[in-house]
């Protein structure tokens, strides 16, 4: 075995069928066929020894896709489920999908409502945006 064999890949499976599928672009390529080769430019025997070889999906503090997570978001207390998480390449920021169990009014007047049912920012290590309100709260800081 060489020292290429034990190199991981630093994509993750679906940033790899991403280029797959840029690779198949305006030929007639399938998209098994385009899988295999983007192996082969990596100096793999084939997609399945790739994508063993990826990345896996990031999390935060050990938090991914699915999980329940509290914090607050614009001084409004929640609980919600992690819809998506995407980190940079170097790890260091990284763009979550939070969707509430229960509607969150970010309004700070009495006399209208916005609730918001859904939520996605950049967010640090720290689970904390670098966005804030016009009083410096953070938009968004989650409980790690």
């Amino acid at each position: 075995m060489n020292y290429q064999d034990l190199t991981p890949v630093f994509a993750t499976a679906p940033t790899l069928k991403l280029r797959a599928r840029r690779l198949r672009e305006g030929t007639e390529m399938t998209h098994a066929e385009s899988l295999e080769a983007l192996a082969h430019e990596y100096g793999l025997k084939d997609w399945n020894t790739l994508s063993a070889k990826a990345a896996p999906p990031p999390t935060l503090h050990g938090l991914g896709a699915g999980d329940r997570i509290p914090g607050p978001h614009m001084s409004k207390p929640f609980t919600g489920v992690v819809k998506g998480l995407r980190s940079s390449f170097a790890g260091v920021v990284h763009h979550i999908v939070i969707r509430f169990d229960e509607p969150v009014d970010v309004s700070k007047s009495a006399l209208m409502q916005i609730p918001r049912h859904q939520i996605q920012f950049e967010i640090n290590d720290d689970g904390i945006t670098d966005g804030h309100t016009s009083d410096g709260v953070p938009y968004l800081v989650l409980e790690l």
